[in-house]
């Protein structure tokens, strides 16, 4: 299947919404970053034809995410997942991905955990190697057998 691994877009700075007294989980994206995330996403649609399933973080950055996805693949099922909430298991990721049965599946979650799970994925071993940015993107053809190659990771400015 192809896998692609979405770093959530820009959100608001950790440290100015912690002074809301609200909890992390509902930090939303910027207005910036949901333009920029569009823009990254309207390139990418254009040169990926079809997500079947992406999975995504309940963390509201994420979900905020997901839904600009959608924009651009109207036939894309979401599903959360508490696999993608930050310091989740590589495993348990990794086994829920290979439980469906698809062409294309996304996951939307946060760093370092994305990039470490690319790690894993390529060398069974997380390590911090991988980080993506905000709004980036990483393709992988990812195989029943746990083969996995990596096909390109992009900058979202590189979208832009």
């Amino acid at each position: 299947m192809k896998l692609y691994l979405i770093r959530h877009a820009p959100a608001e700075l950790r440290h100015e919404f912690a002074l809301s007294g609200q909890p992390d989980h509902l930090r939303p994206l910027t207005d910036k970053g949901i333009v920029r995330m569009h823009e990254t996403l309207t390139n990418f649609s254009q040169k990926e034809s079809a997500i079947d399933i992406v999975l995504q973080s309940p963390y509201l950055r994420c979900l905020q995410t997901a839904e600009l996805l959608k924009e651009h693949f109207p036939e894309t099922q979401c599903i959360e997942t508490e696999n993608l909430c930050p310091d989740h298991s590589a495993q348990k990721l990794y086994d829920e991905i290979q439980s469906y049965n698809v062409g294309s599946l996304a996951v939307i979650g946060h760093e370092p955990d994305l990039g470490q799970f690319l790690s894993w994925l390529l060398f069974r071993q997380a390590t911090d190697k991988f980080p993506l940015k905000k709004g980036g993107i990483a393709k992988l053809d990812l195989y029943k057998n746990g083969l996995c190659k990596l096909k390109w990771v992009i900058h979202p400015k590189l979208f832009i």
